[in-house]
């Protein structure tokens, strides 16, 4: 992670020139006492930050999961659809 010490100096650069300087990782930025004031993230590290924190808490919730998982009754989505009036096409497209 990069990381911009905001000042009176550079106060005035734009973030399209910022991202461009500082590369394609995301950015901390910082006053000049060093209080983070925002980060900056690229699309992709955000998906990956996503990606990592859902594997986090799934890992973390592993029990909970099991137990939801293995639990009986419910419906189908078509009962769902039904339930709610809604038209349910299914995986061939066609209405069911």
């Amino acid at each position: 992670m990069n990381t911009f010490v905001l000042s009176s100096d550079n106060v005035a650069i734009p973030v399209k020139a910022l991202i461009d300087n500082l590369g394609s990782d995301e950015i901390r930025i910082c006053d000049e006492s060093g209080n983070v004031l925002a980060y900056l993230t690229p699309p992709s590290a955000r998906d990956e930050t996503l990606y990592a924190e859902a594997q986090a808490w799934a890992r973390a919730n592993q029990d909970i999961l099991r137990q939801r998982s293995s639990r009986r009754g419910g419906m189908t989505t078509a009962e769902l659809c039904q339930r709610v009036g809604m038209t349910y096409q299914g995986d061939s497209g066609e209405e069911e």
